[in-house]
């Protein structure tokens, strides 16, 4: 089984695994929105929660919909039929069985 724990998790699974397509666009979008997220400055903290918020709620909906549209690509992609995504090391999001 695959655990997903946090979108950070999700951001490293869509850049190290090129069988993910970075075509769709909404994937690629978020890739820009968590590394702005990253490299924001700890000294503009409203701007930096404000992104970690934002970030937090478009990996829900990526793993509503896009995941759940191609989940036969991620399953091949990470090689397993078992996939969980949980929002904060806690709640989970969404489980695909095999």
């Amino acid at each position: 089984m695959v655990t997903i724990q946090n979108f950070t998790e999700f951001y490293t699974l869509l850049k190290t695994h090129p069988n993910i397509p970075q075509t769709i666009s909404s994937l690629s979008e978020f890739i820009f929105l968590v590394e702005r997220f990253k490299n924001t400055c700890s000294c503009r903290n409203n701007e930096k929660q404000r992104l970690k918020l934002e970030c937090e709620s478009r990996y829900r909906t990526l793993v509503n919909t896009d995941v759940l549209n191609n989940i036969n690509i991620f399953k091949t992609s990470l090689n397993d039929q078992h996939l969980k995504f949980i929002q904060n090391n806690q709640s989970i999001i969404k489980e695909f069985y095999p």
